[in-house]
């Protein structure tokens, strides 16, 4: 099964092009309201960047976790598809592009 899209806004375009070549991506523990002491891929649901934001859209075939809150994504946790790598979880993407 195929999940997405999904999206990111990235400001750092070398970590975008990382990301568009490689066909994965990182993350690390929430530092935000929604912290964590685990690292997770966050991702939204939809496009929140506005007209000038730039980012990635992705598909995945690993299931977002059921416990996201609305509008987000997260892949966490030692399960199928998601590698914990020191700090960092990494999910490998089906499709990936730069958007908008």
């Amino acid at each position: 099964m195929i999940y997405g899209p999904f999206y990111r806004i990235e400001a750092n375009e070398e970590v975008v092009k990382s990301q568009v070549q490689n066909k994965e991506l990182w993350g690390k523990v929430s530092r935000n309201f929604y912290q964590s002491p685990y690292p997770k891929v966050k991702a939204y649901t939809k496009w929140i960047g506005g007209e000038l934001a730039k980012g990635i859209v992705f598909t995945t075939d690993v299931a977002p976790d059921a416990n996201a809150p609305p509008g987000w994504a997260l892949w966490s946790g030692d399960r199928e598809g998601i590698i914990i790598d020191g700090d960092y979880a990494k999910i490998k993407v089906v499709e990936i592009d730069y958007y908008p």
